[in-house]
């Protein structure tokens, strides 16, 4: 039963990030804390472990649906690659000096994923330019704009386990004037790109907690990642397939759905 669980995740994560370019990470980081704590994993030690293992997921999910939707991946790569490297440089950074340090706790995750999610949100709602119908230009992102982006979603990939494309997306859209379909793709590579990085970190990495009845590679447990990549297989190409028939307007409010989801249920977490 739990496998089928996970399988399903995984078909979710991968719809959502080939329809959304989210990466799945608004579902993961909302199953893996139950997952850890059902397999007695002790609540002080469960962050790091959720945020590695939605990365993980991410990366599949991401890369599965760039696959899916190469010709288009391949017509930004110029913009994508300077995004990616701030990206990457500050999402390891952040891994080494924040989600593993000894007093990064279950507390100080949620509360910096809420902070993100209601900074989002409050600026989708109060700029209305996410919601609006009218066709972006796509003007060129520039170096510092691409740097910039690319630093704040590596903060937010690696800290929250979001994997970025909830920061990224209303901000390719909103400030710098991008259409829906180049922030997603941009999205899907920089979270593929940040979450490969931090993943293989995460392999590589020796935590001070071992569970005795759990495979670990690192931080990464094989027998959760295992079922998601095969979900995560189903999922993606489907969601690029929807992606392509749904209007603008629903995937944009699908979109505001999942965040709003995962702010309502960090925020029981929390309090």
């Amino acid at each position: 039963m739990l496998y089928a669980l996970l399988i399903f995740l995984g078909i979710v994560g991968g719809l959502i990030a080939g329809m959304l370019g989210l990466g799945g990470g608004v579902v993961y980081i909302l199953f893996f804390p139950h997952f850890l704590a059902w397999l007695g994993f002790p609540p002080e030690v469960i962050s790091g472990f959720v945020v590695a293992n939605s990365l993980m997921g991410i990366t599949f999910a991401s890369g599965a649906a760039m696959i899916a939707d190469f010709r288009n991946v391949k017509k930004y790569y110029t913009e994508t690659l300077i995004i990616a490297l701030a990206a990457v440089l500050v999402s390891i950074l952040t891994t080494v000096f924040l989600v593993h340090a000894p007093w990064f706790s279950k507390t100080i995750f949620n509360s910096i994923v809420i902070f993100i999610l209601l900074y989002i949100l409050l600026q989708i709602f109060s700029g209305g330019k996410f919601l609006s119908q009218t066709e972006s230009t796509n003007p060129p992102i520039g170096n510092k704009n691409g740097l910039f982006s690319g630093a704040l979603t590596g903060f937010i990939s690696a800290a929250s386990g979001l994997g970025g494309g909830a920061i990224i997306i209303p901000l390719l859209r909103m400030k710098f004037n991008q259409s829906q379909l180049k922030a997603k793709t941009i999205s899907l590579s920089i979270m593929f790109a940040s979450s490969l990085i931090i993943s293989i970190q995460n392999l590589q990495s020796e935590p001070s907690y071992q569970h005795v009845d759990s495979i670990q590679w690192g931080y990464i447990l094989p027998a959760a990642i295992f079922p998601m990549v095969a979900g995560i297989g189903l999922g993606s190409p489907f969601g690029v397939y929807m992606a392509r028939k749904i209007k603008p307007e629903i995937t944009n409010r699908i979109f505001i759905a999942f965040l709003l989801i995962a702010l309502f249920e960090k925020m029981i977490t929390l309090f």
